[in-house]
């Protein structure tokens, strides 16, 4: 055997060579005759181990069998009590004149096999006496020991089982985004993964040894009883950092009914990550940006720009218009475009619910808050817009007594769940949209002033779809191919005559309607047809049609581009003095913040007649 292939095979067999040292060395003192040796071989009969009295033999002396350890393999004719209890997997022992080899013929030579669970052979031990020496319980000291090296082995291999259990065990907790404690049947803690200490803000020596109930405190007493089962609910904590809210969920198990090894399993949430995750899964993102938006006009233009520049800041807008002119696709467009564009978008139509709803709707409510609410209690849609945008679409429809809560939320950036008594910080941005006069409300008494111009900051009005009629055949041709594809409708035109008469509409229902239109029509028509005036006549009565319209528009054109002009400018001016308060009045990063080159925001500061220096000192 070459060298090489030999330190391959001491390393196959190092676990039962560790193993057998001591017991080998523990034999041999035992054993009496200065001549004596104890070997250990592998399966194949190669030598490993052999412990002799070096003294007794000198290189010459030693018995030709293993003078050439380490590269021999032992044959038939050298060491016959070895070779045939490798065949056999019993125990054999030879004596005297029993041997093969001459040299062996003074000697009383024991084998005994070392086994695995499955009885295949792993190795063999031998002892060799000389005969003076030989005692019958040599066989019986030498089954011991291998029994005890076999017993090790088994004991050390399901050692190394269990810890590599344990190690995937403890690799899985700490992989999981999501706080794991591990407790034993008597609620102490056993293992907690990396996860659950950042968000309980705790260190190990606050944890090791210590009690659940020590570590996890609601201001009751959860987790000083004995825990079983908990279905995943909100529950506030006290950290170091305050109150804190989670979600929680607790489960026991049971391995083989020894109650002596149960352990309780609880899972900590945080609740932004739980927010998000509900978010993600009813898609409460943005679903539009401004390239959504159709249009070419000068009316429409000037309201995607004056949007542009809110998308820019994190003030309050107010979309006003008619209803539906896409006021929401507005909502939508601004989101995605503003650093926010990532995070929840949150939408809700604040006259869809009833009058009882809205605050609970808005902002949540603790568990057994009143009659008929949920027992675990509801998150408001203030709390999943966090790091978000909310959308209040027909504010101009929120009963006056909820009018009041949202200024609050509005003024302190703080929400408090209905029945709560913790507050919750938030950096939400606010879009809200009405079809309503807001300042006839405020007068008639019928919405807050107060809320009316905190939620004013940057006003946004869009047109009418009869202000814009040059975009009528761009949103046609959009729903046109929208509405072919859904239904399966391929091949579709409008005639040049049907457009006109589109233009001519004045669409009360703006572009909602005209998307309704054009859907009826598709309907009716059959693959590869044209949209004509008389598949129109069945949805629009020629007398609503406006042919004063043209020059209408031509004479108001001037009057409200100048407008427009006005309003662009408030914007603008606002977005720039915002930013200043923000920025320390630093030039540099307000203009980085708002988009505009430091040169032309100098020209800004002459024009709007703002003096940056003064914010300086704010």
């Amino acid at each position: 055997i070459s060298p090489e292939k030999y330190s391959a095979i001491l390393e196959e067999n190092r676990l039962m060579c560790d193993v057998a040292k001591p017991f080998m060395q523990n034999l041999y003192d035992n054993i009496p005759g200065p001549a004596s040796f104890v070997t250990l071989f592998d399966k194949n009969c190669v030598p490993l181990i052999q412990i002799y009295n070096k003294k007794a033999y000198s290189s010459g002396d030693l018995p030709s069998t293993f003078q050439s350890v380490p590269t021999v393999r032992c044959l038939y004719g050298n060491i016959t009590d070895t070779i045939i209890c490798s065949k056999y997997k019993k125990p054999y022992w030879c004596y005297g004149e029993e041997h093969f080899s001459l040299e062996s013929k003074n000697s009383l030579c024991s084998s005994a096999p070392i086994l695995d669970d499955n009885e295949n052979l792993q190795g063999i031990l031998t002892i060799s006496i000389e005969l003076q020496y030989a005692h019958w319980h040599t066989m019986g000291m030498i089954l011991s020991a291998t029994r005890a090296i076999e017993d090790e082995i088994r004991l050390h291999t399901v050692n190394e089982h269990n810890l590599s259990i344990a190690c995937q065990l403890a690799a899985t907790i700490e992989s999981v985004p999501q706080g794991m404690l591990v407790l034993d049947n008597s609620g102490h803690i056993n293992n907690i993964n990396s996860y659950a200490k950042k968000i309980l803000f705790l260190k190990d020596e606050e944890i090791i040894g210590k009690h659940v109930s020590d570590i996890l405190t609601d201001g009751s007493d959860t987790f000083k009883e004995p825990l079983s089962y908990l279905p995943e609910q909100e529950i506030t904590l006290k950290t170091k950092n305050g109150n804190t809210r989670y979600f929680i969920t607790i489960k026991k198990f049971s391995p083989e009914n020894v109650p002596e090894r149960d352990f309780t399993l609880i899972i900590l949430k945080e609740h932004e990550y739980a927010k998000s995750f509900s978010n993600h899964v009813t898609n409460s993102f943005s679903r539009f940006s401004f390239s959504d938006i159709e249009g070419k006009s000068k009316a429409l233009t000037d309201s995607i720009h004056l949007a542009q520049i809110a998308a820019k800041s994190t003030s309050t807008v107010l979309i006003t218009g008619p209803s539906g002119t896409g006021k929401e696709l507005f909502a939508h467009a601004i989101h995605s475009a503003s650093d926010r564009g990532s995070g929840p978008f949150i939408s809700i139509n604040c006259g869809a619910l009833p009058a009882g709803l809205v605050e609970s709707e808005l902002f949540g409510y603790e568990r057994g808050a009143f009659t008929g609410a949920k027992k675990e209690g509801q998150i408001g849609k203030f709390e999943l817009a966090n790091h978000g945008t909310i959308f209040l679409d027909e504010i101009g429809e929120m009963p006056l007594s909820v009018q009041a809560s949202v200024l609050r939320v509005l003024e302190s950036r703080e929400v408090t769940r209905i029945g709560g008594n913790n507050t919750t910080l938030l950096d939400v941005r606010i879009i809200a949209a009405t079809n309503r006069d807001l300042p006839r409300a405020v007068k008639d008494k019928e919405f807050r002033e107060d809320l009316y111009y905190r939620l004013n900051v940057l006003p946004i009005s869009i047109p009418a779809l009869k202000e814009r009629r040059e975009d009528i055949p761009l949103l046609a041709k959009r729903f046109l191919k929208i509405y072919a594809k859904r239904l399966r409708k391929p091949g579709i035109s409008i005639s040049d005559e049907a457009y006109a008469m589109l233009k001519l509409y004045d669409y009360p229902g703006n572009v909602r309607e005209l998307e309704n239109i054009i859907e009826r029509a598709v309907n009716i028509c059959e693959p590869d047809s044209v949209i004509t005036t008389d598949v129109l006549k069945f949805f629009i009565s020629l007398d609503n049609l406006s042919f004063e319209n043209e020059r209408q528009n031509s004479s108001s054109h001037q009057a409200q581009k100048e407008t427009s002009g006005h309003m662009i400018k408030d914007v603008e001016k606002n977005l720039i003095i915002d930013t200043l308060i923000q920025t320390g009045g630093s030039v540099t990063k307000t203009a980085e913040l708002t988009g505009i080159g430091r040169r032309t925001l100098y020209r800004k500061f002459d024009e709007y007649k703002i003096n940056y220096t003064e914010y300086r000192n704010r």
